[in-house]
C-alpha cells in the first residue's frame, strides 16, 4: 500500500483531495442550512449534480489559489493549518456570495437549483460562519487522518526505515530535510547545529542539539546517515566536520558548494558526493583575469596537446581573454574533436578564430609551417606523455615526444616572431625517480638553455603538482573503484601528493606564463601535500559508502594496500634547490635556483636522438645516470 501511494502522481494525488474536499464543502453546505434554517439540504439527482459540479469547480479553484494541492503532508505545519482556513474563507463566499446577489437582485426570478436561497446579510454572514468552520474542521480532521494513517503504514516498515541526522540547522539543512517530505524511507533523528542560539530548538518537529549532546544522543539511538547541509563551508572546515562525524557513522553525505547551489532547485538531487574539491580539504581560487589579460587578448595563440586535460581546460581558459585566434594543435583525432565540441558551445567564441590542426610536435616542418603561416605570438606548449607507469615502459616514445618534441619547438621559436612561449612542467621533474620526470626536468633544461640565445621571446616554465579529474590523476582511479564495489587500491600507507583543481592550475600557468622572461621556473601554490590514504578514505565515505575492513562480514568498500611500482615516489617535491620569490600573484612563486649551465645539453640530444634511431633504451639510461645528477630511479 505505501508504494502504492508513494507512485500515485501529483495530479491523482491533487484529483483526489479536491473530491473529498469538495463531497466535505457539500456535507458542510447542508450543516449550514440545517443550523441556520432548520432546512435539511436534499435535492433531486440532477440538481445533486448541478450542486456538485459547481461546488466541484469552486473548490478546485480555491484550491489552485491556495497552493493546496501542493501541501505534503508530512511537511504539514502551522503555516499549513492557515492556508486551509483561508481555503474555507474563499470556498464559502464563493458559493454563498452570489446566492446572495441572486436573491436580492431577481426576487421575482425562479431561481436555478444549483442557487442556494438567502435572503438577508445577517444570514449570509451567519451560514458563511458555519460552514467555513464545519469545512475548515472537516478538511483538516481529514488531513490528520490521512497523515496518522501514513505514520501507521511507516511503523510497519520502521526496520527498512533510513535514520538520519542533518549537520546543520539553518536555511539548507531545513530545506533538505523538508525536500524528502514526502519519503516514507527516512527518518528524521535530529539535527546537530554549532549555533548556541539553535541549541534544544525544534524545527518542524526535529530537535537541533549541540556537539555534546548529539553525542549523548547516540548513545541511546542508532543512526545510518548523517548529511551536512551547510554549503558556505570552506573545504577546511568541512574537513574537519567530516573527521568529527566519522565517529559516528560510516555513510555521511553533503551538500555542494554554495556557488553551484541552487535554493530553488531539488535538494534530494544535490544531497551526493561531495564537491571533488572537499576531498582535498583546499579551496579553489578564483583567478582575477586582468592580471594576464595583457598578454593574451587579440594574440594568435598555438596550444600543443590541446586535447589533454591540461591542454584542453588552457584552451577554454585562455579563450575567455579573447585572442584573435587559437590554434587547438593535437595527434589524437578523438580527443581534438570532442575538445572542438566544448569550445564552440562556449558564449566567448563569437570573436575568436579556433583552427583545429591534427599533427606531432616531432613534426618539426608542420609546427614551422603553422607558426609562420597563422603568425603566432604566443605558444602553450602542454603537449607531452604524463602517465608515469606507460612512459616507464615506452622509454624511447617517451624522449621522443617529451624531451625532441620540446626541442622541435623552441628551435621553431628561434626561426619565428614568437613573443612569449610557455613550458607546462610537473612536480615529477623534481629530484626524478621515474622516466616521465626525467623528461621533463631535461624539457625544462632545455628551454632554459635555449632562452638564452633568443631574445625577441619570453620563456617560462610552470611546475606543478597532480590536477583534479585529469586522466592520470588517481581520483577518478578511486572514483572507478568505489563504484564498481572496490577495492581502492593504495600503494602506500605513506604516499602523499599535492593536488589543484584543473580550471585553478591552467588559469595559474597563464598568470605565470605571462610573468616570464629569460625560462624562469613557476611554482604554483598547492596548497598542502594530501596523504593518499586520507583521500581515499574520504572518497568512500562522501560517496555515501562505509569503509569496509579485513574479516568484516558488514558491505562497505575496502582499501588495499599494494605495492609500490617502478619509478613512483612517496612524496612528490616542488623544488631542486634554491629559494622561492614571490611575484604579483600570491599563488605563483618564481624559482630561485642556479642555471642547468654544467648539463651537457647538445651531447645529451644528440644520444637522444642515436638511441631513437637505434631504437636502443640503454643509450638513455646510461645518459641519465651519467650526466642528470638529480636522477634517481627506483625499482
Amino acid at each position: 500500500m505505501k508504494s502504492t501511494i508513494n507512485n500515485l502522481s501529483r495530479f491523482k494525488k491533487s484529483l483526489i483531495f479536491i473530491t473529498l474536499d469538495s463531497i466535505l464543502a457539500y456535507f458542510s453546505i447542508s450543516v449550514a442550512l440545517l443550523v441556520q434554517n432548520n432546512i435539511f439540504f436534499a435535492l433531486n439527482i440532477r440538481e445533486l449534480f448541478l450542486i456538485g459540479a459547481a461546488v466541484f469547480v469552486i473548490v478546485s479553484i480555491s484550491s489552485k489559489i491556495f497552493s493546496i494541492d501542493k501541501i505534503v503532508l508530512r511537511g504539514f505545519s502551522l503555516s499549513e493549518i492557515f492556508l486551509l482556513l483561508f481555503y474555507s474563507l474563499l470556498i464559502a463566499i464563493l458559493i454563498f456570495l452570489p446566492a446572495f446577489l441572486f436573491t436580492n437582485n431577481l426576487s421575482n426570478t425562479e431561481l436555478p437549483p444549483f442557487i442556494l436561497e438567502v435572503n438577508s446579510n445577517h444570514e449570509l454572514i451567519s451560514i458563511i460562519f458555519i460552514f467555513s468552520i464545519t469545512f475548515f474542521i472537516s478538511i483538516l480532521f481529514l488531513r490528520l487522518f490521512l497523515l496518522f494513517l501514513l505514520s501507521q503504514i511507516n511503523l510497519r516498515n520502521e526496520n527498512n526505515r533510513k535514520k538520519v541526522s542533518i549537520f546543520g540547522a539553518g536555511n539548507a539543512g531545513v530545506q533538505l530535510m523538508r525536500s524528502f517530505d514526502n519519503d516514507l524511507s527516512i527518518e528524521f533523528l535530529c539535527f546537530v547545529d554549532d549555533n548556541p542560539n539553535l541549541r534544544n530548538t525544534v524545527i518542524s518537529g526535529i530537535r537541533v542539539f549541540s556537539r555534546k549532546d548529539f553525542e549523548s544522543f547516540l548513545l541511546r539511538n542508532e543512526l545510518d546517515e548523517i548529511w551536512i547541509a551547510i554549503p558556505t563551508l570552506t573545504a577546511e572546515k568541512l574537513q574537519q566536520i567530516i573527521d568529527y562525524l566519522s565517529k559516528y557513522s560510516k555513510r555521511i553525505l553533503s551538500l555542494p558548494e554554495i556557488n553551484n547551489l541552487r535554493f530553488n532547485s531539488d535538494f534530494r538531487n544535490r544531497l551526493s558526493i561531495a564537491n571533488i574539491n572537499n576531498f582535498l580539504g583546499r579551496e579553489t581560487v578564483e583567478i582575477e583575469k586582468n592580471i594576464y589579460l595583457e598578454s593574451y587578448t587579440n594574440k594568435n595563440i598555438l596550444i600543443t596537446g590541446a586535447g589533454g586535460s591540461i591542454g584542453s581546460e588552457l584552451s577554454l581558459q585562455v579563450l575567455k581573454s579573447k585572442p584573435k585566434l587559437i590554434i587547438l594543435f593535437e595527434l589524437n583525432e578523438l580527443a581534438l574533436y570532442n575538445l572542438e565540441k566544448k569550445i564552440y558551445s562556449h558564449k566567448n567564441i563569437e570573436t575568436v578564430k579556433i583552427i583545429s590542426c591534427l599533427g606531432t610536435i616531432n613534426d618539426k616542418k608542420r609546427i614551422l609551417n603553422i607558426i609562420n603561416k597563422y603568425k603566432i605570438q604566443v605558444i602553450l606548449h602542454a603537449a607531452a606523455y604524463k602517465h608515469v607507469n606507460l612512459v616507464e615502459s615506452n622509454i624511447i616514445e617517451g624522449f621522443k615526444n617529451n624531451v625532441i618534441g620540446t626541442n622541435n619547438l623552441v628551435n621553431c621559436v628561434s626561426k619565428t616572431e614568437v613573443e612569449r612561449f610557455v613550458l607546462v612542467s610537473s612536480d615529477k621533474a623534481v629530484r626524478p625517480t621515474n622516466i616521465m620526470g626525467a623528461t621533463k626536468r631535461l624539457s625544462e633544461i632545455i628551454v632554459q638553455n635555449r632562452s638564452k640565445g633568443i631574445s625577441k621571446t619570453n620563456f617560462s616554465i610552470v611546475r606543478f603538482g597532480n590536477v583534479i579529474g585529469s586522466s592520470g590523476s588517481v581520483i577518478p582511479l578511486f572514483m572507478n573503484q568505489i563504484n564498481s564495489g572496490g577495492p581502492v587500491t593504495v600503494t602506500d600507507t605513506e604516499m602523499t601528493r599535492y593536488f589543484m583543481a584543473i580550471s585553478e592550475a591552467a588559469q595559474l600557468i597563464l598568470v605565470a606564463g605571462s610573468f616570464g622572461k629569460k625560462g624562469e621556473i613557476y611554482l604554483l601554490d598547492m596548497g598542502k601535500p594530501i596523504k593518499i590514504l586520507d583521500l581515499a578514505k574520504n572518497m568512500i565515505i562522501l560517496s555515501g559508502n562505509k569503509i569496509k575492513h579485513k574479516n568484516d562480514k558488514n558491505d562497505g568498500i575496502e582499501i588495499e594496500i599494494i605495492e609500490k611500482r617502478p619509478g613512483e615516489k612517496i612524496r612528490e617535491e616542488l623544488l631542486i634547490d634554491g629559494k622561492i620569490k614571490p611575484t604579483n600573484h600570491k599563488k605563483v612563486m618564481v624559482l630561485d635556483e642556479s642555471r642547468s649551465t654544467d648539463f651537457p645539453l647538445e651531447q645529451a640530444l644528440s644520444e637522444i636522438e642515436k638511441a631513437i634511431a637505434t631504437q636502443d633504451e640503454n643509450i638513455i639510461k646510461v645518459l641519465l645516470n651519467d650526466h642528470l645528477k638529480d636522477y634517481k630511479p627506483t625499482e
